[in-house]
């Protein structure tokens, strides 16, 4: 237990200054994006600042497995050069044996990430898609928490709230006739946004006003043509990353109960949930890297061939994401699949050494 101890906590020491360096150049980069906007609207330099400052835990949870990879071959190759792994095999630990700290480690990495996904990431994704949405459009948020109003022209809109923070609900439209009169006011309990500018409202009563007359018709559904911009739909519906684990499940049940697509938030919430395996692969590749003579491989060129492995699986997982939600691919094994083979390769490789 105190040798399983001592490598994990070599492992973690090992991939935490990697994580903050990869975080500082991530980090500039999310920040000159943001600058781009500064002077659109009431946004601000220090508005930029926040934004950034605000989505470096999301970026931390996407470089972990990267960061990971390299601290444990930096830390494990510094046992390999003081001797202590052979000693450790001398022993009678068995690589096995050794890859066991390894997978604790990696559980450990992957329970902060879950709770991170499900109680902190959420919640700084949601301020910094509020402060951009108030600084850059028009809407205006109203006297309840979630309450907005936002106008084009002649046209109203009041949205009470917002469920799983996709789906609008207690809505009010109203348009303005001849000298600013209301000349007709839509309601609906709840509204799916199907596209660009396309809503499908649900449990709507129209009425319609012509002086002192009124008239309404219920309906269960209608199609409504939106007149948001981009910015102002921004405030009204956050991004995905703003959804905990719990929401990303329940909303997923509620679309496919609707009969509306949920393919891009299935495949969300499975990503989350493979991120354990590819952080257990990426703690046991590490081993392979160092195992062996120290003098057939230099330090530097380890952290080289482990850099490559790690930024090399970093851009095939995002690659892999954008094919899987341009052409609809099966959500659940595109998920899964980029850890699981590098989880086999990681098995392969350390079974290679084992055996030699």
């Amino acid at each position: 237990m105190h040798i399983d101890r001592y490598l994990v906590s070599v492992l973690l020491v090992g991939a935490a200054p990697v994580l903050l360096l990869l975080l500082g150049l991530f980090g500039f980069v999310t920040l000159a994006e943001e600058l781009e906007d500064v002077g659109t609207g009431r946004f601000e330099d220090a508005d930029a600042v926040r934004v950034a400052l605000l989505s470096l835990p999301r970026i931390a949870i996407d470089l972990l497995p990267v960061a990971t990879l390299l601290g444990g071959v930096m830390a494990l190759g510094g046992l390999a050069a003081e001797q202590e792994l052979t000693a450790m095999r001398a022993a009678g630990m068995s690589v096995w044996r050794l890859a066991a700290p390894m997978v604790m480690g990696a559980g450990l990495l992957a329970s902060a990430v879950l709770l991170a996904q499900q109680f902190a990431v959420p919640v700084l994704e949601d301020d910094a898609s509020e402060l951009r949405a108030r600084k850059l459009s028009e809407t205006v948020q109203g006297g309840g928490a979630a309450e907005f109003w936002t106008r084009d022209g002649n046209h109203f809109i009041r949205v009470g709230e917002v469920r799983f923070h996709s789906v609008p609900a207690d809505i009010e439209i109203y348009d303005l006739g001849a000298g600013g009169t209301i000349a007709s006011v839509l309601r609906a309990e709840s509204a799916d946004v199907l596209g660009p500018g396309r809503w499908l409202l649900h449990e709507v009563t129209e009425s319609r006003i012509d002086g002192t007359q009124v008239s309404q018709r219920a309906e269960s559904e209608r199609s409504w043509q939106s007149f948001l911009s981009p910015d102002q739909m921004a405030s009204l519906v956050s991004p995905i990353e703003t959804l905990t684990l719990a929401e990303l499940y329940h909303y997923v049940n509620y679309l496919e109960a609707t009969a509306l697509s949920s393919h891009q938030y299935r495949f969300r919430l499975w990503q989350v949930l493979s991120m354990p395996i590819g952080l257990a692969a990426m703690c046991l590749l590490g081993l392979p890297f160092v195992m062996g003579s120290v003098r057939a491989q230099s330090a530097g060129t380890r952290i080289l061939f482990g850099a490559a492995v790690g930024i090399g699986f970093y851009l095939v997982e995002q690659t892999a994401s954008q094919f899987t939600l341009l052409y609809e691919l099966p959500a659940v094994p595109m998920a899964l699949l980029p850890d699981s083979v590098l989880l086999g390769a990681s098995l392969v490789m350390l079974s290679r050494v084992d055996s030699a």
